[in-house]
């Protein structure tokens, strides 16, 4: 009689691409990233093949290619619905990796060759010890016995209160058995004594652009991707970038005065506009406006226009202007004499409001305003940050906090800008200000 051979595990990256915190930082899907010349997602793969995966049995779940593993598209979008699907390609053991992380090699090795009940799964206890990501996660998932892993799943994706529960990590307490309350702490006692789980500590993921930063802090290795904004030489001058949507009347004043100050002041200065969908006058007027860079995209909101504008610029400084709003006549001839003249990464300036007396900053407070109209950088100081075009409200602050922190600075006294409080009254953040929209962004 013969024994039947069991079937080889199967490995399953998940990795689209398409995570929302992370924005393509440097131009690239956190996948991609490149640590000491090697994308984590290579090398993650690279490791399963020293273990002896063959190809066939390493499979990205996303649209990357290499020459280590298969790619297949899943039609699933959500990770719970993929964890389903999973199991219906597999139809066997298999084990689901994430693209997003640094595994380390001895937590590769575990996962392929220590023996497996009928699942487990490689968790950690305590945050990160290198992106100091602050909750406990799981990096590691294996099942032997793919029907059950397949039958569960269904039942996490048909059950309402389940699909409405925001933690994905819900679904580890649930495949693990514990499908009571106590869901905030690692189950130690209370799970199926036929799932068991490995207590890894060193595994690191790359949620967010700033666990990259602090990973490479701690660990001295460095990330070799080039950021979009850096490979091009920077000129010598100011650029000045203006997302504009529907701002037809006031963008024209704004755009006569920094056309004048050009010729008046002898001061070089670039002027980019991204006209992000407007459909009042805006398209037109802009035709006829010489010597200033204009960009036509479709409508994708301020952060993405703000992206696309630190793309297309050239110059060694940068600083933003809302379309709506008002600079003095020496606006670029200030902005461009302090932060030639001094040796700081980033100047902030006071400005005033339309409907009030003038606004001074606090020059101690490391943040001290969350426009980002208010300051005059260095290219060095940006260090290719982008802005999170997910975010509809806070996304100013946000790429603050990334790009400010520990930089050289001082405050200005010159009184550059006036932010037009009665212009646009319908737009996001003239709204925000008002108080009609109450929530910020997680």
């Amino acid at each position: 009689m013969t024994t039947k051979k069991k079937a080889e595990r199967k490995y399953y990256i998940l990795a689209n691409g398409e995570g929302t915190r992370w924005h393509n930082y440097r131009g690239v899907p956190k996948q991609l990233i490149e640590i000491e010349g090697e994308t984590i997602l290579h090398r993650m793969i690279r490791l399963l093949s020293e273990e002896g995966v063959k190809k066939e049995n390493i499979i990205i779940c996303g649209k990357f290619k290499d020459e280590l593993a298969t790619t297949k598209l899943t039609k699933s979008k959500t990770k719970r619905e993929v964890f389903e699907e999973i199991a219906t390609l597999a139809k066997g053991p298999f084990a689901i990796l994430y693209g997003d992380c640094y595994y380390t090699k001895e937590c590769i090795h575990e996962v392929v060759t220590r023996p497996v009940k009928k699942f487990d799964e490689f968790y950690t206890t305590h945050p990160n010890p290198n992106t100091g990501c602050p909750w406990p996660e799981g990096y590691a998932h294996r099942c032997d016995d793919w029907e059950w892993w397949r039958d569960t799943m269904h039942e996490i994706n048909t059950n309402p209160e389940l699909i409405a529960t925001p933690k994905d990590w819900f679904i580890h307490w649930w495949l693990l058995g514990v499908k009571d309350e106590r869901i905030n702490t690692p189950p130690v006692e209370n799970f199926n004594p036929d799932h068991d789980i490995a207590w890894l500590d060193e595994t690191d993921d790359f949620d967010f652009p700033e666990d990259l930063a602090k990973f490479c802090a701690t660990t001295g290795k460095k990330c070799t991707n080039k950021s979009p904004f850096t490979e091009k030489e920077r000129q010598d001058y100011l650029s000045i970038i203006i997302p504009a949507y529907n701002s037809c009347d006031k963008l024209e004043a704004l755009l006569d005065n920094l056309i004048s100050q050009r010729i008046t002041n002898g001061v070089q200065a670039e002027i980019i506009v991204i006209n992000d969908g407007s459909t009042d006058g805006t398209t037109d007027m802009l035709a006829t406006k010489g010597n200033i860079k204009v960009i036509n995209q479709e409508n994708k909101g301020v952060a993405a226009a703000r992206n696309v504008g630190l793309e297309a610029s050239a110059g060694k400084y940068i600083s933003f202007i809302d379309a709506d709003d008002i600079v003095s006549d020496s606006y670029i001839k200030t902005l461009t004499t302090e932060i030639t003249s001094d040796d700081c990464d980033w100047i902030t300036f006071p400005w005033a409001k339309t409907d009030t007396q003038q606004i001074f900053f606090d020059v101690f407070n490391p943040i001290p305003s969350a426009a980002v109209w208010a300051y005059v950088y260095t290219w060095e100081c940006i260090d290719g940050n982008e802005f999170r075009e997910d975010w509809r409200i806070g996304e100013d602050l946000d790429w603050l906090k990334r790009v400010l922190p520990g930089k050289k600075h001082r405050m200005s006294d010159q009184i550059v800008y006036t932010y037009d409080w009665n212009a646009n009254p319908d737009s996001l953040s003239k709204r925000y200000n008002r108080g009609e929209i109450k929530q910020e962004r997680e």
